[in-house]
């Protein structure tokens, strides 16, 4: 990398920061190069004969290693010594930071990487040492580039109304549930009045403890098992599961199709998802992994919704025992108070409110791995085939748009 960028790091001492001046620019700001820190113009005439300019890479090397992102402007920024700064010479700058995120130069930047120093990082000057593969033509590098800032674009576009769809209902749990020694919400459906009443979680849906099966005799079929690692942060059952021998009088432990279900222990306690079992094939439930059981008079599909508000969160937090391993019992989480609407209609249309926003955040989070796993998918291909080429110094191969491209060897 060495003979194609420049490669610099920031400041070594925390400087003094001020509320004006140059922005400073550290490792939580790789995303958007922006941040709330300045120093002033004395300081950075003193310590940065070399700073960030348009067409410069700015790339992680303390903590996170490798991450990138491309200056856009030539806006003074000063930087920390967590950031490296890779100047600009001939080499388009959007197809050498896709390069980067490439499995062949993280696997380069991997092996330099002093992995035992804490944080972990990679020194500087092991930086330029790194290989690269990159077409030698300067025009194939920027159509390469524009392809991947375009799909880059195109991700973030699909984040943000991801961050706006998840905005947007953390805005309506917040009003469409009472506040604090409130009765009724901020914001109501059309004709429902009258005080919300305070019940206890055991009788909204009482949650039910696991079974504790035998891990020795886990095995590659059967019936699968929900464990704490299949509750994925999507809100969904999945992962990989473990498989048991069916059992005789297994209906206390069995998990019908939309079950509600709750870790109860470990770093992910409160964790809540979704099962999905249209076919209503057998499916247990493992110890430490609570379902929430349906009752008469309350419409179930309001109970995700219930159990995944700040009023949750927050009863949960006051029963953990600081400092130790996260855990909660089933009586516990039974006698939290919820205020919830007497009528089984208004419970059915905040139920279908947020059933359809959760549907949007699904299906929007889907795009966005979607489109990840493409671009991954892309640099894989190209760096694969440029190593193919090092034996016979050049491979053509399709790029993305179906045109032909000649990727040399270094």
């Amino acid at each position: 990398m060495g003979d194609i960028v420049g490669v610099y790091d920031g400041v070594h001492q925390t400087p003094k920061y001020q509320k004006s001046g140059i922005m400073f620019l550290s490792v939580e700001n790789i995303a958007i190069l922006k941040s709330s820190k300045y120093i002033s113009e004395d300081d950075f005439k003193r310590y940065y004969k070399v700073y960030p300019q348009k067409n410069d890479i700015l790339m992680t090397r303390i903590g996170d290693v490798g991450t990138t992102n491309i200056v856009t402007d030539n806006d003074l920024k000063a930087y920390y010594v967590s950031l490296a700064l890779l100047k600009y010479r001939n080499t388009n700058p959007y197809f050498l930071s896709n390069a980067i995120q490439s499995d062949y130069v993280k696997k380069g930047l991997a092996n330099r990487t002093l992995k035992t120093a804490i944080p972990m990082k990679i020194n500087k000057d092991e930086i330029g040492k790194v290989d690269v593969m990159l077409p030698l033509s300067s025009d194939e590098q920027s159509k390469i580039g524009v392809y991947f800032r375009n799909l880059d674009h195109l991700i973030t576009l699909h984040q943000r109304k991801l961050d706006l769809l998840k905005q947007l209902k953390k805005a309506y749990l917040q009003v469409m549930f009472p506040a604090k020694d409130e009765k009724i919400p901020k914001v109501r459906f059309a004709n429902f009045e009258g005080d919300w009443e305070e019940r206890k979680l055991e009788k909204i849906a009482p949650l039910r403890g696991g079974f504790a099966f035998k891990s020795l005799e886990f095995q590659n079929s059967g019936i699968p098992i929900v464990r704490i690692s299949n509750i994925l942060s999507n809100g969904k059952i999945g992962g990989e599961f473990e498989y048991y021998v069916e059992q005789d009088k297994d209906e206390n432990y069995l998990l019908p199709d939309k079950a509600v279900v709750l870790a109860m222990s470990g770093a992910t306690t409160g964790k809540v998802a979704i099962l999905s079992n249209d076919k209503n094939k057998k499916i247990y439930q493992n110890q430490r992994v609570g379902y929430f059981q349906p009752i008469k008079g309350i419409d179930y599909r309001i109970v995700s919704t219930v159990v995944s508000s700040n009023i949750f969160l927050s009863q949960l937090k006051s029963v953990l025992v600081s400092g130790a391993q996260p855990n909660v019992s089933v009586k516990e989480i039974n006698a939290f108070k919820f205020l919830l609407p007497k009528s089984f209609e208004e419970q059915t249309k905040i139920s279908q409110l947020f059933i359809a926003l959760n549907t949007n955040i699904f299906l929007q989070q889907s795009k966005v791995e979607h489109l990840q796993k493409l671009k991954t998918i892309y640099l894989q291909q190209c760096q694969s085939k440029m190593k193919m080429s090092q034996n016979v110094g050049h491979y053509k191969c399709n790029d993305f748009q179906k045109n032909h491209c000649t990727y040399r060897a270094k």
